[in-house]
């Protein structure tokens, strides 16, 4: 091969060699324009020497960078990250900060910013001697998932305080249903009995007595109705749907409105914590009905399924507006349909309301069984 035909197989490859360069160059200045994250390449001493547009906009940079040393940011100094920072500079490796908080511009910053959270990626870059000749700055700008993990934290916090609220108010239902029981229904029979006892030992029938045995009687029923209003006793001896089933039925015999009611699958007993919850929903679901719907009919179904379980109520009602549910989730619905949604809610379940003036309501509410137990036969 002559010198002539070497030199130009060595020029081809040059010019090959400078292609491809000027391809991956072009690649990575692409890369860089167009990258989602800022990124920044800082000296070994924390000066900037490059910048994508993703890292201007982040700072809020539209003409020079002034002379931003990474070291001397404020707020990194403020949360600790300098000496790890310092220490990836001198002995190479990265580091990921947790989500930084900028609240005010400061021009020791690289730009203007200010309500923000920022999370910052470093990772050093060696030269072919094993130096580190670059360090490499991804940034990140979090604010929104920041702000949508705070929301979630204090709905968290709130559904922990309305479940605390609840259970407090059922615990204080029961004890009052018990104490009312255990008092004043025993002082009742026991004035009954008395009365009974006088009459049995003299052998008298007196009208006058006949009538305060009559007001005895009421007056227990009445002390039963409101035990049954605080804490549902059948619950706890016969579950969920024989006490829906009394519900339904006392429903109808003091509105007269007609209400069918079916239970389909529970062949078990639900957790009582969840069986509670569920018949509070439902008595002031039909509690609404006899308040405000004005309806002759309504309905009260529920489904046991595997993954769920299914509720729905409805009635031929006057129906309402949206306005409605949406004032519900302010507490300003008198309508009873904040209770519901609260309890739905601390069951992670969802509730649908369908309604439209003059057109009656549906109700549809689903409640994941993946914590739901069972304890025995309902």
């Amino acid at each position: 091969m002559t010198i002539v035909n070497q030199k130009k197989i060595l020029k081809e490859n040059q010019t090959q060699l400078e292609n491809k360069f000027e391809e991956r160059n072009s690649e990575l200045q692409a890369l860089n324009a167009q990258a989602p994250f800022g990124m920044c390449v800082f000296s070994p001493e924390g000066f900037v020497l490059l910048t994508n547009k993703a890292w201007n906009k982040i700072w809020d940079i539209t003409g020079e960078l002034n002379d931003y040393i990474v070291f001397n940011d404020p707020v990194l100094t403020e949360n600790g990250y300098i000496p790890p920072i310092k220490k990836i500079f001198t002995d190479g490796g990265q580091l990921v900060t947790q989500p930084v908080y900028y609240e005010d511009t400061n021009n020791r910053l690289p730009g203007k910013i200010n309500d923000r959270w920022l999370e910052h990626r470093f990772y050093s870059v060696h030269n072919p001697q094993g130096r580190i000749s670059r360090i490499v700055e991804l940034i990140e700008d979090v604010t929104e998932r920041k702000k949508a993990e705070e929301i979630k934290e204090e709905l968290t916090n709130q559904k922990f305080i309305s479940a605390v609220i609840i259970e407090t108010i059922e615990n204080e239902r029961k004890r009052l249903s018990k104490e009312i029981h255990d008092g004043i229904g025993q002082i009742l029979t026991a004035a009954k009995l008395s009365i009974e006892l006088f009459e049995k030992k003299r052998g008298i029938s007196d009208n006058n007595l006949q009538e305060a045995k009559k007001l005895i009687y009421n007056a227990g029923e009445e002390v039963e109705n409101v035990i049954n209003a605080l804490h549902p006793m059948i619950i706890d001896s016969h579950g969920l749907i024989s006490s829906l089933e009394i519900l339904c039925k006392d429903f109808e015999d003091l509105t007269n409105i007609r209400i069918r009611f079916n239970a389909y699958d529970f062949t078990k007993r639900l957790i009582p914590k969840l069986e509670l919850n569920i018949f509070r929903i439902v008595q002031e679901a039909v509690s609404n009905i006899a308040k405000h719907s004005k309806a002759s009919k309504a309905s009260v179904q529920l489904y046991n399924r595997d993954d769920a379980v299914l509720i729905t109520i409805e009635d031929n009602g006057i129906g309402f507006t949206s306005d409605v549910t949406k004032k519900a989730t302010t507490r300003k619905s008198g309508f009873g349909i904040t209770s519901m949604i609260e309890r739905v809610n601390l069951l992670n379940g969802k509730i649908i309301f369908e309604t439209k003036p003059n057109r009656g309501t549906e109700i549809h509410i689903d409640i994941p069984a993946g914590e739901i137990g069972k304890n025995g036969k309902n």
